[in-house]
């Protein structure tokens, strides 16, 4: 079962506790295609913008419809991959306000902040979103059909006669060529996520959070500009990556502004499930990647970017810009499906 969620026991009681605590998507396996959605919750009367000092027994009526909602998404999901024979996984994460609001008001918060660099192609906006979504299938249908099961239910949660959800953004994924690695390529033709820890184990201690079971998300969109990148040699866009185009080798010695050199951090490792998106008209990378520390992801923007050290920017930033950003926290499978338990008691 792709989703990792709880089942209901033989009697037909209360569901049990979920397989694994942590969202099993965040450490899935390859698929051929994905689906990322972004939605933007209405502030208006919602309290969904509220800081930590909120209070939950005061969390009105629509903003509980909303954790529901968002935390039913791994039992809709395996109500799916339960009847095909198709890898199906997915992961929903939310934004800071809204998890204080929802799960935990004493949790601390986290803002993802708009940064300029040195130079003028280095900037990483600031673009916001409530709500994000990954769902990851073999099957563009399956994507299709679950991501639209979720975002009738969600929709259907009004605010002063409106729905709560302002605005949808969905892109969808696709994999790109694959690589000597196994590995399916950018489109600017090397690999992606080669540096993933590739055991089980190291991608849990990678991309969960210790005790809590939930995990950090970093969220990018980058269009990508095809036709400056193909001017330049293949020896020269080598060095702007870092790493050798063939076989993904890194380069050895490696320049100080490649991308490899500037988000490697070394032992501290983070997940990535990054996919080529777009048209032939418009195109990139959508980058997602899941970490148990958000320290570790503000230091590789920072580093990209150069901001903190005066640096120049990363030098494939001139070749492709970023135009989204946001970070979220997925709650772990455990701490869902607890709020639904605690959720339906209460309407008994």
């Amino acid at each position: 079962m792709g989703a990792g969620t709880s089942r209901v026991n033989p009697e037909g009681e209360s569901p049990l506790e979920p397989k694994t605590p942590y969202q099993v998507g965040i450490v899935s396996g390859f698929t051929r295609a994905a689906l990322f959605i972004t939605c933007e919750t209405s502030s208006k009367r919602s309290k969904l913008n509220r800081t930590s000092d909120y209070l939950e027994d005061n969390f009105d009526q629509c903003g509980r419809e909303l954790g529901a909602a968002i935390c039913k998404l791994p039992r809709l999901i395996s109500q799916y991959d339960k009847d095909i024979n198709s890898p199906l996984y997915g992961v929903v994460a939310v934004s800071s306000p809204v998890y204080q609001s929802v799960f935990d008001s004493s949790a601390a918060p986290f803002a993802y902040t708009e940064v300029h660099g040195h130079q003028e192609y280095s900037h990483f906006p600031a673009t916001g979103g409530h709500i994000f979504i990954n769902l990851k299938a073999d099957r563009r249908d399956l994507l299709f059909s679950v991501a639209r099961s979720f975002l009738d239910q969600v929709k259907l949660i009004r605010v002063d006669g409106n729905s709560i959800i302002k605005s949808v953004s969905e892109t969808e994924g696709f994999v790109y060529e694959v690589g000597e690695n196994g590995f399916g390529r950018d489109l600017t033709g090397f690999e992606d996520g080669t540096k993933n820890p590739r055991t089980l184990e190291a991608q849990i201690q990678a991309a969960i959070v210790p005790l809590r079971s939930g995990s950090y998300v970093l969220v990018q969109k980058w269009i990508h500009d095809l036709t400056s990148w193909e001017k330049q040699t293949e020896s020269q866009q080598e060095c702007i990556v870092g790493r050798k185009k063939t076989d993904s080798a890194k380069l050895d010695p490696n320049p100080p502004t490649s991308h490899v050199s500037l988000v490697d951090l070394g032992k501290r490792k983070i997940v990535r499930h990054s996919m080529p998106f777009g048209s032939a008209s418009e195109h990139g990378l959508y980058f997602l990647a899941y970490s148990s520390d958000l320290d570790r992801m503000d230091e590789m923007l920072q580093n990209m970017i150069s901001a903190s050290k005066g640096n120049s920017a990363m030098d494939l930033m001139k070749y492709s810009r970023c135009v989204m950003g946001q970070y979220y926290y997925a709650p772990s499978a455990g701490e869902m499906e607890r709020y639904l338990n605690q959720t339906e008691n209460e309407c008994l």
